[in-house]
């Protein structure tokens, strides 16, 4: 049997809109979720459709092994913060910049991950790893989860950010 595919969830955001529309199981089933340990903080609820806070408990999903929590070392982070030009670094929040340094320290090969936020696109572009990028649409989609989701979690919004990281390359001049 073929090992499952990587999905790093590179935002809260993720993490998020994938329990809101019940995709999250689904998502774990068919990747091997890494999530981490910045953003496994940070996505404590959401808000059901009565607006009722529903609170996400990611420790069960850690303990039995569906999920696995990345912690980055401080010199790995640093190393990937200053693989980004100074003007995105303030872009790129810290969960984000955990899971860039993962991405960067164990390779992309059969590797997905998502995030909502065009910065931390923008960096995938920059560090020459954009070809990874999907938008939690698409991966809810292969699960066969169609719901709507908010426009930073659409390929349409995953492309824009793409185009906007190869304009912060050419402007930076880190073209090769």
């Amino acid at each position: 049997m073929a090992a499952k595919p990587r999905l790093v969830l590179l935002d809260a955001g993720a993490v998020i809109h994938a329990h809101r529309c019940n995709g999250w199981a689904l998502l774990c089933a068919r990747y091997e979720v890494v999530v981490p340990s910045i953003v496994a903080g940070e996505a404590a609820f959401f808000k059901d459709s009565d607006g009722q806070r529903v609170p996400i408990d990611l420790e069960p999903d850690f303990v039995n092994g569906h999920i696995q929590r990345y912690e980055a070392t401080v010199s790995d982070t640093a190393q990937t913060m200053s693989a980004l030009p100074k003007e995105l670094r303030g872009r790129v929040h810290d969960g984000e910049l955990e899971a860039l340094t993962y991405l960067r320290v164990n390779g992309t090969k059969d590797l997905a991950f998502l995030s909502g936020d065009g910065g931390a696109i923008e960096a995938t572009v920059v560090l020459g790893i954009s070809d990874v990028a999907m938008s939690l649409q698409r991966a809810l989609q292969l699960c066969g989860v169609t719901k709507a989701l908010p426009r930073e979690h659409t390929e349409e919004f995953i492309a824009e950010a793409k185009r906007r990281g190869g304009s912060t390359l050419a402007q930076f001049g880190m073209l090769p």
